[in-house]
C-alpha cells in the first residue's frame, strides 16, 4: 500500500464510486469543491480514500476532479510570523499549497462529475 496523500476537490461535485469505475457510482454519496481528504493512487487516475474506502477519479472528461496538497516546511526566523515563538528563536511553519492552479481552467458553469 502507497502512502496516504492529502487531496484537494477541485471539481462542484464528483461522485465517489464503488470500484474505480465511472459508471459504478455509489448513490448520495459525493465530495465537493475545496473538501480535504486524504487517500491514494493505487490505480492510474484512481485514488482511494482513507476515510470510506471508496474511489474518486482524478480527473474525469478532461476536467480535473482532484489535486494533489503538498505541505511546504520552512525555517522561520521572524517571531511574528509563528504564534507562541519564544523571543529570538526560530520554528518551523506549516505552509500548506496547492499543486496545479485549475481554477482559471474551470467553466464558470458548475458541472458534475
Amino acid at each position: 500500500q502507497s502512502e496516504w496523500q492529502k487531496y484537494r476537490v477541485v471539481a462542484p461535485r464528483v461522485g465517489f464510486r464503488a470500484v474505480p469505475d465511472y459508471e459504478r457510482r455509489v448513490q448520495g454519496a459525493h465530495a465537493v469543491r475545496n473538501d480535504i481528504l486524504y487517500g491514494y493512487e493505487q490505480y492510474s487516475g484512481w485514488v482511494r480514500v482513507q476515510s470510506n474506502n471508496l474511489w474518486l477519479p482524478l480527473t474525469e472528461n478532461n476536467r480535473p476532479c482532484l489535486e494533489a496538497v503538498f505541505v511546504r516546511r520552512e525555517l522561520s526566523t521572524d517571531i511574528d510570523r509563528e504564534e507562541g515563538a519564544e523571543e529570538g528563536r526560530g520554528g518551523i511553519v506549516a505552509v500548506e499549497t496547492f499543486g496545479a492552479d485549475h481554477e482559471d481552467d474551470l467553466d464558470d458553469d458548475d458541472y458534475e462529475l
